[in-house]
């Protein structure tokens, strides 16, 4: 049974899609799917999509020309197969019990939707 469904639009996000990849492949939650579509990039993030593919078969890529993140988004909602949805964007990385803790809440109050906060990371320029 999958409990999520991970859907991430990918638009030239080459630069930080490893990281968020890994942070959702390595969520402690492992009943989940991870829909994954390319808005057209023309950088190596369809590769890299391919890549995670290959390793992981939660990882499911699909492929579109740019018709921006909504309808990536909407897209990838045509191919869910969890109780829940979650949108995260190819630059979000997560903690590694992010999905777990939200799949308890809202599955134990049997909510519709689940809000979380977050913490934005900003690097002075000069760091990079």
């Amino acid at each position: 049974m999958i409990k999520v469904s991970v859907i991430v639009p990918v638009y030239n996000g080459e630069e930080h899609l490893r990281e968020c990849l890994d942070s959702i492949v390595g969520q402690s939650l492992k009943e989940i799917e991870i829909i994954c579509v390319d808005d057209g990039s023309t950088d190596s993030s369809f590769s890299i999509l391919k890549e995670y593919q290959s390793k992981d078969n939660r990882v499911q890529v699909l492929q579109q020309k740019n018709l921006y993140a909504g309808v990536a988004r909407n897209l990838g909602k045509k191919h869910a197969k969890g109780e829940y949805l979650v949108f995260w964007d190819c630059d979000d990385f997560f903690e590694a019990d992010a999905l777990e803790k939200m799949y308890i809440k809202a599955s134990g109050l049997q909510a519709d939707i689940c809000a979380v906060s977050y913490t934005h990371l900003t690097l002075p320029t000069n760091s990079l």
